[in-house]
C-alpha cells in the first residue's frame, strides 16, 4: 500500500537535462500508484523517460499498522490514494519547466 515511485522526466522539445522524480505514494496497488502520479504530472509539458519504477514494501502491512506508523494517512483510504509532499513535487516540476 506504500510505494516508492522513481522516474526521470524531461521538458518536451527541450535540450534540458532530465530531472528525477522520487516520491512516496499510498495507493491500493502499484498500478494505482502509477495512475496517481501520471495524473499529477499530466498538466505539465513533460515526458516520462521509461522505466517508471514502482517499488512496494516487501512486507505487507495491515491498514491499521500503516495508520499507526503514518498518522497523516488516517481517514484516507487506499482507493483514494495519497502522494506525499504533492505540493513540493508540483513546485519542483514547475521550476524545472521554466
Amino acid at each position: 500500500m506504500i510505494y516508492s515511485v522513481h522516474f526521470y522526466y524531461h521538458k518536451i522539445n527541450s535540450k534540458k537535462t532530465p530531472n528525477k522524480f522520487e516520491g512516496i505514494v499510498f495507493a491500493k496497488s502499484q498500478a494505482h500508484a502509477e495512475e496517481l502520479v501520471r495524473k499529477m504530472i499530466s498538466n505539465y509539458p513533460i515526458e516520462v523517460e521509461e522505466p517508471f519504477s514502482i517499488i512496494g514494501s516487501l512486507s505487507e502491512k495491515t491498514l491499521q499498522e500503516i495508520y499507526t506508523e503514518r498518522p497523516e494517512l488516517k481517514g484516507i483510504l487506499p482507493e483514494q490514494g495519497y502522494i506525499y509532499n504533492e505540493a513540493s513535487h508540483r513546485n519542483s516540476i514547475s521550476r524545472y519547466i521554466r
